[in-house]
């Protein structure tokens, strides 16, 4: 990576200015007038408000047959799809609990999605912002991590199989998407200990070079993570059959 791809990449990315650009300036590519969904499922998870209520809404509005709202909450759930339903009367809208704090909620949620005829879209969506440190109960972790995390990595290993197994058109994969923030960006820790444990620890966060991820340090820690990832998922029951691939 040259000199000012490195300073672009921090401009654009870790910055106030970065912030507006992307505003401004970055936008996905529009969808073509013949894309359709229809006949297709949907599961989004934190879906009751924000950006997961506005991908399923605009799912729909491309003809998708069955949307999953994955949330925490039923009363909640139950509001959201309802508005959904008003807006798009020939869809299918379910609610599913999911707790994504609690790892037995996100085992759970995972087998009952084995009952489902077909899963042609998945978006984990699910996520935390905390202004201040707080603990999962469940876990003893860090909040954001468990969520954010730990549990979205647990979901996804296990929908996987499930989504090679359930998709519903010949030749076309299912499609599994996790979203992220710019707040990635801003992490920092000491590569010479385990990293996971360092997200449940009390600290001021500091800007860490995205870049980093093209070095070989980059690859080293990215090895690391999945090593420890692996070894917490073991833990939380998830088996080397279900990580195969991961």
């Amino acid at each position: 990576m040259s000199l000012w791809d490195r300073i672009n990449s921090r401009l654009t990315f870790q910055s106030g200015i970065g912030f507006m650009y992307r505003q401004l300036f970055m936008h996905p590519p529009p969808i073509a007038a013949e894309v359709t969904l229809e006949g297709q499922t949907a599961i989004i998870t934190g879906s009751n408000t924000g950006l997961g209520f506005e991908a399923g809404r605009q799912l729909l509005q491309l003809d998708l047959s069955r949307l999953i709202l994955a949330v925490r909450s039923q009363t909640k759930g139950d509001v959201a799809a309802e508005a959904l339903r008003k807006e798009f009367l020939r869809a299918e809208i379910e609610v599913w609990i999911l707790d994504m704090e609690d790892p037995e909620s996100v085992a759970a949620f995972a087998r009952r999605c084995q009952t489902l005829g077909r899963i042609d879209i998945v978006v984990l969506n699910a996520g935390v912002q905390n202004k201040d440190y707080a603990v999962s109960p469940k876990t003893g972790n860090e909040q954001t991590f468990q969520v954010n995390y730990l549990s979205t990595i647990m979901l996804a290993v296990l929908l996987l199989p499930i989504l090679r197994a359930k998709s519903g058109s010949a030749g076309r994969p299912a499609r599994l998407t996790i979203v992220t923030s710019t707040t990635a960006y801003f992490a920092h820790f000491d590569n010479q200990r385990p990293i996971l444990p360092q997200f449940d620890e009390k600290y001021d966060v500091t800007k860490c070079y995205p870049v980093l991820m093209y070095s070989k340090r980059g690859d080293d820690l990215e090895k690391k993570i999945l090593s420890e990832t692996r070894q917490m998922l073991e833990s939380m029951n998830v088996s080397h059959t279900q990580m195969h691939g991961f």
